[in-house]
């Protein structure tokens, strides 16, 4: 898994093989691995592992995509970086 978003139901994860949805509270799906992931904006999470470059403003993946990082969570992206 890439990243998740959560735009109210259904959940979206995006993967290699691409994306699927699933039912649920993201602190249920997310909060058992939350050491893998780290939250960029409200309702999106980011796998640690697939962040290959980060500036105060945006996360870029392995897949390429580019996603930008909230006002509010900003230290605490940099922060979870940081411990890598």
């Amino acid at each position: 898994i890439f990243y998740g978003r959560s735009c109210r139901q259904p959940l979206w994860f995006h993967t290699r093989k691409g994306s699927f949805s699933v039912y649920g509270k993201v602190s249920d799906i997310i909060g058992i691995h939350k050491n893998k992931f780290v939250c960029i904006s409200r309702g999106i999470y980011v796998n640690i592992q697939h962040i290959v470059e980060a500036t105060a403003r945006e996360v870029y993946l392995t897949d390429g995509v580019r996603l930008s990082v909230s006002r509010g969570c900003q230290d605490t992206v940099r922060d979870r970086l940081s411990e890598i």
